[in-house]
Parts: structure tokens; sequence; C-alpha cells
């Protein structure tokens, strides 16, 4: 697994920031995202990495699995 961290941008020329989570996966990276997004405020535009639905899918995946009874 790799390293957890939350990556800040901030740019000096507009002021806009930039926050990025990487090493987390589902949406654990909302989680860790959050308290940075209160303070900085929410982002215009959130893209979601492909970790994030990876994860989502094989949870999805496996509950399916369950409730056919494998």
């Amino acid at each position: 697994m790799s390293e957890e961290k939350v990556i800040i941008t901030i740019d000096n020329t507009n002021f806009t920031t930039h926050i990025e989570a990487e090493g987390f996966s589902g949406n654990s990276c909302l989680e860790a995202t959050a308290p940075f997004e209160a303070a900085l405020g929410k982002p215009g535009d959130r893209k979601l990495k492909k970790e994030f639905h990876q994860v989502v899918r094989t949870q999805a995946s496996n509950k399916l699995e369950n409730q056919r009874g494998r």
C-alpha cells in the first residue's frame, strides 16, 4: 500500500486552491480532504481518481455475490 497524503496547492496569481489525495482507496479520500475543504472552501471541480471507482465497483460486486449466496 502506498503512503497516504493530501497535497494542497495554492495558485498565488488567482488564489485558487487544488486539493489532491494520494494513496487512498474508495471514499476515504473524501474523508481525508474534508477538513481542508472546510477551511479552504469546497472545490469547484472535483475529479475522482480511478482508485475511488475501482474500490466502489469491488464492494458492489462483493455485495451482489453475497446476495446470490456465493
